[in-house]
Parts: structure tokens; sequence; C-alpha cells
């Protein structure tokens, strides 16, 4: 490594440092935001060795015991400022995750792998969610290191870590079946026939075990709990084996803000999309589809997304209080769509990226931006990099967004 690359990626570390430093005390303040008073209250209380649930916390609470174990081992030690403590135990879990992601990127031969990580921090709808006592960011951990050790080929303790992630989140469980499709794909025998296509099954099959246990453990977990939410009170928002299409559109609506100077780029060199008629098409059929569908058919319906204190709240009902404004929603959906297909993706197989970040949104009637962190994340991770100039637009506007955010949060003026 040449010195002036060496000094920029020491550099770019030090603002990783000093940015995670910076949002975490200037959110050192006791007030707690929304979802924080439900985990912090299970965290309080598994701290305290009290294994009671609050009715209202939907996740399999292994993120509350992990920091409720940690907060009970320190509390021995020394007294601790409780909900201080927690954000800050969180946000630790949280940057080993990003640090993971990072060996993600060097493992896919990223040019500049640090920079790649701090558009992974940067990202609007995510670097709040840091400083924060929030089951998201948290979850990243364990599907970080899942993906890296079914890259090293280590799948058995990859199973395991994607089996944790959905104790962290049951949605998880889609990642848990792209790693294993991703396993399939990446083994497929150059040639087929029959003998060689039973050999190959059985090996899949003992490289996968752990998927397997771990798809079944949870098989298991839903007919105990007779359906995915853990908190019976907050069933209703949150039902299980149903399909609505109110995630795709934010977003993609979203996608269009965030990553701005890339749509700007891609937009400018759209040619190639125009001569692969097969892509076109593939193109054109999607936004007749997503427009129809949200032109005639979507209603913003949740209780919980008309609270237009939340940004994306707020988004939402403009968006969908005329046919005019519906229209005119089109197109950022439009340029969504548009700079997607015209991305280049690292190999053939991590298209299927795009499929199960579908499937990761779809069940879900609730809208909220933070489902999107995962499929925004890995889209980063596994497309073909930008131009540096590019890089350098799109951090400098990322950190605008986010900056905005938390201080807006912090300010009680708004919720991302």
């Amino acid at each position: 490594m040449n010195n002036s690359k060496q000094k920029r990626n020491i550099s770019i570390t030090l603002l990783i440092i000093i940015i995670s430093i910076a949002g975490f005390f200037t959110i050192k303040d006791k007030t707690l935001y929304v979802d924080e008073t439900v985990h912090h209250k299970v965290i309080d209380n598994f701290c305290n060795l009290n294994l009671s649930i609050h009715p209202n916390l939907t996740n399999i609470p292994a993120y509350h015991a992990i920091l409720g174990g940690i907060c009970n081992l320190v509390s021995n030690i020394y007294p601790i400022n409780s909900i201080h403590f927690t954000r800050q135990t969180s946000l630790i879990l949280s940057l080993a995750g990003l640090y993971i992601l990072f060996l993600i990127a060097k493992k896919l031969k990223h040019k500049t792998p640090i920079i790649t990580t701090l558009q992974l921090l940067l990202l609007p709808i995510a670097f709040p969610f840091y400083f924060l006592v929030y089951t998201d960011i948290p979850s990243i951990a364990p599907i970080a290191l899942a993906i890296l050790l079914a890259l090293n080929k280590q799948y058995g303790w990859s199973g395991i870590l994607i089996t944790l992630s959905i104790a962290f989140r049951q949605n998880n469980i889609i990642w848990l079946g792209w790693l294993a499709i991703l396993i399939l794909l990446e083994n497929l025998p150059s040639q087929y026939n029959l003998k060689n296509i039973l050999k190959y099954t059985m090996r899949y099959l003992s490289k996968i075990w752990t998927y397997i246990l771990g798809t079944l453990t949870f098989g298991l977990f839903i007919k105990l709990n007779s359906g995915i939410s853990l908190a019976k009170a907050e069933e209703w928002a949150h039902p299980s084996f149903s399909i609505h299409l109110g995630n795709i559109y934010l977003m993609l609506i979203l996608f269009t803000l965030i990553f701005l100077p890339l749509v700007i780029t891609k937009f400018s060199k759209t040619n190639k999309l125009y001569k692969n008629k097969k892509l076109l098409a593939s193109f054109l059929l999607t936004f007749i589809f997503i427009a129809y569908t949200f032109l005639f058919k979507f209603e913003n319906t949740h209780p919980y997304n008309q609270h237009e204190f939340a940004i994306h709240n707020k988004i939402l009902v403009v968006a969908t209080s005329s046919l005019k404004l519906r229209l005119i929603t089109l197109i950022p959906i439009f340029l969504a769509l548009l700079t997607i297909f015209s991305t280049k993706l690292r190999k053939p197989l991590y298209y299927s990226i795009y499929l199960f970040s579908i499937l990761f949104v779809i069940p879900s009637w609730l809208i909220e931006p933070r489902y999107y962190i995962i499929p925004y994340y890995l889209y980063i991770l596994f497309k073909k990099e930008n131009s540096h100039k590019t890089n350098i637009a799109l951090i400098t506007w990322q950190l605008i967004l986010s900056g905005v955010l938390l201080t807006g949060m912090l300010q009680k003026l708004f919720l991302p």
C-alpha cells in the first residue's frame, strides 16, 4: 500500500471514529425515543435478573439478553447510568457489525473498503439508530459475520450466526434463506447427470445443516408462539403471513433521495440499459406494475403511519393525498428503478439480493425505513464500486442528510 493511500485510509478511519464519538455524546440525554421505551425496559429487567418480558416487545429477546447480561456483570463492579450505558454497549455491538462489514468489503475486493464502510455508517436511515437502543443495527453484527463466514466457506458457523440474528429480529429468517441459496449457487456442479446431482445434493445438505436446524427451530417457535410477533398486544400491528407493497414504494422513494449523487450519475449513463432489450423490458414491466399498484391500489392504512411527527409518515401522507401527488411521487420511484436496473453487481448470483430484499419487506403492514437498512447495505457491498468523484459526492450528501436527521431528532422536531 502506498503512503498516500495509507494516509487516506487512516484519515477516513479517524473520521469514522470521530463521527461515532460525536454522535454518541450528542445523544447523551435520558429521553427514550419511541421503541427505546420497550427495549430499554426489557434490558433493565434482564440486568436485574428479572426475566419478565414487556407486553409490547415483538422481538425474540436475544439482543436484550446480551445487553442485560453485560449490564448485570458491570453493575457488580461499579454503578452505571442505565440508559447511557445501554446505549454505549449497543453502540459497541453496532460498530463491531460495521467492522465486519468492512472485512466483507475487503473480501469482495473493494478498491477502497474504508470508503465503503463510511458510506454504510452514514446511510441516513441507519446513522441515528447507531446511538439508540434499537435492534435493527446491532442485528447486523451476526448477519455480517454469517455472510463473511459463508464467503470463507465456513458454512456451519455461518448458519449458527444467521440463526442468532433471527433471535434479534424474526424477519432475518429471509437472510438465512438468501445465504442458503447463495451457497447453493456458488457450489453448483459444472455438468449435470443423475449421479452427480444426487451426490451434490447430499454434499450441499451436509454444508447447510445448521441452516436447516435454524429454520426448523424458527418453525417451532412460530408454532409454539402461534405467530411471528412475540408480543400478542402488538400482533394486530404486525400480522403474520400477510403481503403488503407499501414498503416497496417507500424503499424506492428513499433510494432516490439517499443515493441522489449515484442516481444522477446513472441517469447520464442509461444508454446501456436501452441497448439490452431483455433488461429494458424487465425494467418497463416492473415500473408499470409498481406505478399501477401505487396509483390505484395502495392505501396508507396502518395507524402508526398516520403520525406525521415521523418524516417518513409525512412523506406517505402527502404522497397519497391526491392523484396528482401520486403521479409526482412516481418520479423518484422511476429514477430508483432506473438506477437499480443500470447497476452492475459483482457476480450474477448476487442479483438474488433484490428478490430477497422484496421478500424481506413485503410481509410488513407497517411502513418503516429501518427495514431497508440491510437491503441498502447489501446493495452498497455487492454492487460494483462508484468512481471516486461519485463516492465523495455520495458521502458528502449522506453526511448532510444524517446530520439533519440526528439534529432534528435531538431537538425533538421530528423522528427519522
